[in-house]
Order: structure tokens, then sequence, then C-alpha cells
């Protein structure tokens, strides 16, 4: 079966250092074809990094060109994180990717402790 909401790494930034609060992880929506969701331009978006099912962090950020940025701003045990994307439009939730998980992983630094 496949993806009915597709997310997609613009920028193919998929490590970043414990502490980076200045890397930018662009992410695109996308339909089953591949296609971008225009009618959610504009909305509020919710980005989720989840470690072993829990939620440790979230971001809320406005989708643009079916586009959103974010900037990880606390300091995140180096981990793999699962990216989630959460959209509610006219009483609909949309929930990106619908069925594949996006890793994000945080490397260890020498420099900050969690």
């Amino acid at each position: 079966m496949a993806n009915s909401l597709n997310l997609t790494v613009v920028n193919d930034i998929t490590d970043i250092a414990q502490g980076d609060t200045a890397s930018t992880l662009v992410l695109e929506l996308l339909d089953e074809k591949k296609l971008r969701i225009r009618y959610l331009d504009k909305h509020q978006a919710t980005v989720y990094l989840v470690n072993d099912g829990v939620v440790k962090y979230e971001q809320k950020c406005k989708i643009f060109d079916s586009r959103l940025e974010i900037n990880i701003s606390e300091v995140l045990k180096p981990l793999d994180y699962i990216i989630e994307v959460h959209v509610e439009v006219d009483g609909f939730k949309y929930i990106f990717p619908s069925d594949v998980n996006y890793k994000l992983r945080i490397n260890a630094s020498n420099v900050v402790e969690v």
C-alpha cells in the first residue's frame, strides 16, 4: 500500500550536532502522487521529534509553498528521532508521513551536556 501523505527533507539535513540551533531543517509536504499540497499553505503545522514512541521535541510553524522550516531550539540527547508533522485544517487532521518513518540523528557534542 502506498503512502497517502508524504514527507521529504528538501535540504538533505538528516544529521545535526547536539546543541546546533543554526541548522535549518526544510520539510516538504506531499500527496500520494508526490505533488505539493497547496491548500495547506499558511496553516500552522506542529513538527514532532519522537524517540521510542515518546515526543521529545515539538515546534509549531507556518506552512509556505507546501514546505516548513524548523531549527531545533533545545539541546536534545544524541539519539535518532522520527520526524512527524501534524496539520489540522477544517476539522481534518493530516499526519505526515502517514506510514513511513523519517529520521533525524542528533550527534553527540563534546561541548554540550544534557
